[in-house]
């Protein structure tokens, strides 16, 4: 007797396993209300599905870690990348305003005047 056979059940599917789910009472529970219309929903069928889903979200936010780690990472990225974007902000508006204040005040600069005189002139105020 070298042959191998099988005998399966008639109409049963691959993959899908007959027998109890070992989902809980309260998860088919809400199963079946979620199958439910809104109108056709007691108070207190209202008040079980609302719960149950409220605790399954917060299960899910609790035990979410990778997305946690992504957020974390993404975060240190975003603001290594504002802190340097604000310190060429201001490292350029610094040389622009050196610049500026040299030109104004240096040697030839429209406010410039011998270091014994006593007139400053405000022209630059103007602008």
């Amino acid at each position: 007797m070298n042959d191998l056979k099988h005998f399966g059940i008639l109409g049963m599917r691959w993959g899908i396993r007959r027998g109890s789910s070992k989902s809980s009472e309260d998860s088919l529970k809400a199963k079946t209300l979620r199958k439910k219309k809104l109108d056709q929903l007691s108070n207190q069928e209202l008040k079980d599905l609302n719960n149950r889903l409220q605790l399954e979200r917060q299960y899910k936010e609790l035990t979410a870690k990778g997305v946690n780690k992504g957020r974390k990472k993404v975060s240190e990225v975003l603001s290594k990348m504002g802190g340097e974007l604000v310190n060429s902000v201001i490292r350029g508006f610094a040389e622009r305003m050196a610049s500026d204040f040299a030109s104004r005040y240096g040697p030839g600069g429209s406010a410039y005047t011998k270091p014994s005189g006593d007139v400053i002139d405000l022209k630059f105020l103007k602008d």
